[in-house]
Order: structure tokens, then sequence, then C-alpha cells
């Protein structure tokens, strides 16, 4: 069999979901199917089972092939950080300092690094779906890429090039990839995928044959605009995230979208339960809302810092003392503490800065990633004993106060906090809202009932399945791996 490479005309056209709804189909077949994507740069991260940590995307990937998901299929994982800063995630473990002193010199390492990780998969799995990343044909990238031609040459894959024709330019934009390939890499270009369709894809017929007649390359597929409530990969989503709530609006969540916000993927349980609308915010408003989550954080003290100057802090403290559930996740657990130290510059040059004051813990940076995934219950006295389970992604140790009730019990120690009041909860325990008896006691107190799928990812990811079923098809997916 072949592998099988996804590439993309540019970032954000939807190769990441792509490549999970193949890898579903492939493996309801009954064939040995796992993601791959060498290089990642990624806003929402995830641990897997071994402590590692890899792009949440791939977590998701892996899932809708029916594995566990692994190290080895996101071997390169670059994480953006305060201050220009980045931090490098090599097969799961963090490097200090990056391993090629973060200019991205030495690329010749991290390929092996990538084609490490690539043989042991292949050594497990009839085939290996490859994602690449951005466009292919950067030109004053292409020597050093990571993930595009270079690994599908490797692997010798057949490459699917995708283009997002919702964002318009797709005959120029297909045309113009392969005009920028050497004849080598155009000849290993099996198909064209046109991507995010809206209306009847047969009105797409004509630009369909023009399509094929200009790059000499078949459409295999025309893929309809849906949206699928699966978790999204990078930032470019944030941009679509609402800003307001509907005004029928049962309960009204506020999300701080912070400036280096991590993990927004947390939430998407509670996108999707009827009757609950989340806004994504930047700057308070007046309208109280009835929970506030502070997400996660790839740079804590520089968005606790920006939370101050943008007015959040005082406005945050008022809410709660007026009955809003002010909810902090990892960074956002962190910021609701007294303070939080950073004695090491792990994260930049300011070393400490005070925190909203809603919990009695003081935070400490530490040089240490903590990665890992963890189950439990809830220890709260007013909520009832319901399972949790989830990851942990953080630099840093919160100690709370003698005499403080945490809010969970993990196998591995107390995690979190709870005010006596109920209003104030926090916790580093990422996912916590994906299992339906968590999310329902959560509703419970705020007077609703969970009515979303127990798994809503697995409903997510049927529903593209069928979509890859009827807009590519099984037999030609069969046929580029040759089966």
């Amino acid at each position: 069999m072949k592998h099988l490479a996804i590439l993309g005309t540019s970032s954000n056209v939807g190769k990441t979901i792509l490549v999970a709804g193949i890898c579903r189909a492939l493996s309801r077949e009954g064939i040995r199917v796992a993601p791959f994507k060498a290089q990642n740069m990624a806003l929402n991260a995830y641990a897997v089972r071994s402590g590692g940590e890899i792009g949440y995307a791939q977590a998701l990937q892996a899932w809708a092939a029916g594995i566990e998901p692994t190290v080895d299929m996101n071997p390169i994982l670059i994480k953006p950080q305060a201050h220009h800063r980045t931090q490098w995630i090599i097969q799961g473990k963090p490097q200090d300092p990056p391993p090629d002193g973060g200019a991205l010199a030495d690329r010749s390492q991290l390929f092996g690094y990538a084609t490490e990780s690539f043989d042991r998969l292949a050594a497990q799995f009839d085939v290996l779906v490859i994602e690449g990343a951005g466009s292919p044909v950067e030109l004053n990238l292409m020597a050093g890429d990571l993930a595009n031609f270079r690994l599908a040459r490797y692997a010798d894959a057949s490459v699917l090039l995708v283009a997002d024709i919702d964002r318009g330019g797709v005959f120029a934009a297909l045309y113009g990839t392969l005009a920028l390939l050497s004849a080598a890499d155009r000849r290993r270009v099996a198909g064209l995928l046109v991507n995010k369709f809206r209306g009847d894809p047969r009105l797409f017929d004509q630009g369909r044959e023009i399509l094929e007649q200009t790059t000499k390359k078949p459409v295999l597929g025309v893929i309809p605009y849906r949206q699928f409530a699966l978790p999204e990969e990078d930032g470019a989503a944030l941009e679509f995230k609402p800003k307001h709530w509907p005004t029928e609006a049962g309960v009204k969540i506020l999300v701080v979208r912070l400036p280096h916000l991590s993990n927004f993927t947390d939430l998407l349980p509670l996108e999707r339960e009827p009757g609950i609308a989340l806004a994504w915010k930047t700057e308070p408003g007046l309208e109280r809302p009835d929970v506030v989550f502070i997400p996660g954080s790839k740079a804590t003290i520089s968005d606790l810092l920006w939370l101050r100057a943008q007015g959040w802090g005082h406005i945050i403290q008022e809410w709660e003392r007026q009955g809003t559930v002010v909810f902090g996740i990892c960074g956002g657990f962190q910021m609701l503490g007294h303070s939080v130290c950073d004695p090491w510059a792990v994260e930049g040059d300011v070393l400490e800065a005070q925190g909203l004051g809603l919990i009695p813990a003081v935070t400490v940076i530490g040089k240490t990633k903590e990665t890992h995934q963890a189950t439990g219950w809830v220890q709260a006295e007013q909520w009832p004993r319901v399972r949790v389970s989830g990851y942990e992604i953080h630099a840093g140790t919160t100690r709370l106060n003698p005499g403080t009730t945490p809010f969970l019990m993990l196998a591995d120690g107390p995690d979190g906090y709870v005010s006596t009041s109920g209003r104030v909860i926090g916790t580093y325990l990422h996912g916590i809202f994906d299992r339906q008896e968590f999310r329902q006691a959560f509703l419970q107190r705020l007077g609703m009932t969970a009515t979303a799928e127990s798994n809503p990812v697995d409903a997510g990811l049927d529903v593209l399945e069928e979509v890859i079923r009827e807009s590519v098809g099984v037999s030609v997916l069969r046929r580029l791996i040759e089966i």
C-alpha cells in the first residue's frame, strides 16, 4: 500500500478535517491507518497517554482512525509564546533551548526527528495519512520544508492538493501551486480537492472541467461547506467565534479572548449545548454574563498584565460579587490567584504579576512542564461526586492557602479550587467538559440540563465520514493507496 499526503494551497484550507475524515473512512474499511503531521504550529495541544505533548489536531485524527494518539503522530510541535518566543516540542518533550536556537537554522536535524517518527508509525500501520503545513510552494522555505513535498518524497506518498473555494481564488491557488512545483513533485500530485463549496456541487461542474483542462489533474472531490462542530487547530478559527450573545440565549457565557489563548477546544462541548451561548470578547462589556471563563494561556504573566490593562480584573471581581460564576482553566486558574511568579524567567522578563485575587493561592512558574492525562472525581461539597477525566499541560505549581477546598481529587492528588459560594472555580484539567457526567453537573448548577451527545467529537466525525464518502468516495481513496 502507498501512503497518502493531503497538502493545501495555503493554511486553513481544511487539511486537518479532511485528514480526519479520510482516516475515519479508511479505518471503517478495515485498513490500519494513522495520521501524521511532521511539523505543526498550533494553539491547541493534547497530552497523550505516555505523557508527551502533540497538536490537538493529530489527537483528533487518531480518534477518527479509532486508535490511541502517540507522540510520533506529530513529532515537531511549535507553540508561539509572548515576546516573539516559541516553545519547541520534539517527539512529545519540550526542548530548552530549541534545537536550532529558535532561528530555524538546522532543518536537517528536525527532518531526522520527523522521519524517525514516520518510520516507527509506518512499521505499525498499513497507511499513514500525512497532513501538510501551510503552502508547499513558499519559495524561500522549500529547501528546508519538513511537512510537505520533502516528506511526501521520503514516504513515496500519493498527494492530494486541497484548495478552499469559500475564500475565493481557487483556480489561481491550484494552478499557481502546481506551476511552482518541480516536474517530479507535480507528477506526484494524484488529484485535486475543492473544499468548502457552498450550494449544490453540480453547480461547479464547469469549474471542475476548467480546472482539469488547465492543470491536467483530475478533480477527485468537491466537498461541501459544513459545520462539523469539531475542534479547530489554530487561531484562525477564533476570528469566526461570536462576539455577542443572541437575544434568545438561556445562559450567557463570556470567554475572555486572551492574546496568547491556548486550548480553546476545552469549551467546544458547551458550544454545542442548546440554550447556551458563548461570546468571545477581548474587551469587557456592560452586560453581566452568567459565567466567565478564563481559558488556558501560553504566556500567563503577559496575559494577566493584559487582562488588568483592559479593565477585566475589576469587572470580573464585581460580576462575581453579583452572582456570576468565574471559571479558570490552567493558565486562567493561575490568573485567579493572588500572584503569578516566574523566578527563572521562563516566560519572559517580567518575573511577577498580581492576580485577580479570587482564589487564595500563589503560582510559581517552573522550568519543568507537566504533561499527562488524569482521572478522578469532583471533591467540592456543593457538587455531586461525579467522575472527571482530561489532561494537564502546564508549567508551574499553584499552592492554595491552608484550609481551602480543592475542586477535584485526581489519581495523583488534589487539583484546583472552589470557593465556599461555589461561584469561583479553577482547575488545571483540560478537556473536563468533554465528559457528559461533569457537564451535566455544571449545567445543573446553572439551572439547565445537558442534552448534547456524550461524545460530541465522535458524532462530528461520523458526519465528516459521510461527507468524505459522498464527495470523494472510498473507491477513489483505495485507488490512491493502491489497494
